[in-house]
């Protein structure tokens, strides 16, 4: 079954995977391929060896930017959604009295979970920006058609 390229989740993964998907395949495997084969709908039958290979290590700065920019941006994400639990962990002193939204718990959370969400759909537009440099660079390095 063809994946859809419309596959939001999966074009949002690859971009946090592509780093580790390159030096897995620069080291022989085919794990990049695959990848974007099911993620990004790109079809690669019959790359040889060495194409992928080149694929792979040409492919790797800009996995790493993609894996770093999008890893980042959801650690953001997280951080501000779970703005309460922080003090759970060691960060703050559970003190609002200064936080953006403050000095109570509730304005506090509101204020970093909207931001949350914003930095959220930042996120994922970059992502999609990244898998969409990753899936020309993937169809013209390997010679692969889009499927789907």
């Amino acid at each position: 079954m063809a994946p859809n390229r419309t596959d939001l989740p999966g074009r949002v993964g690859y971009a946090l995977v592509a780093l580790p998907a390159g030096v897995v395949s620069l080291a022989g495997g085919r794990a990049q391929v695959r990848l974007a084969r099911r993620l990004l709908g790109v079809e690669a039958h019959g790359a040889a060896r060495g194409r992928v290979a080149a694929h792979a290590a040409a492919s790797l700065p800009l996995g790493l930017l993609s894996t770093v920019v999008t890893g980042y941006g959801w650690l953001v994400v997280a951080l501000n959604l779970l703005y309460p639990l922080r003090p759970l962990v060691g960060m703050g002193d559970g003190s609002y009295e200064d936080a953006w939204g403050g000095p109570t718990l509730a304005g506090a959370w509101a204020v970093h979970a909207a931001g949350g969400v914003g930095v959220a759909v930042v996120t994922v537009l970059l992502a999609l920006g990244f898998a969409r440099l990753q899936e020309r660079q993937a169809r013209r390095a390997l010679r692969a058609e889009r499927m789907g």
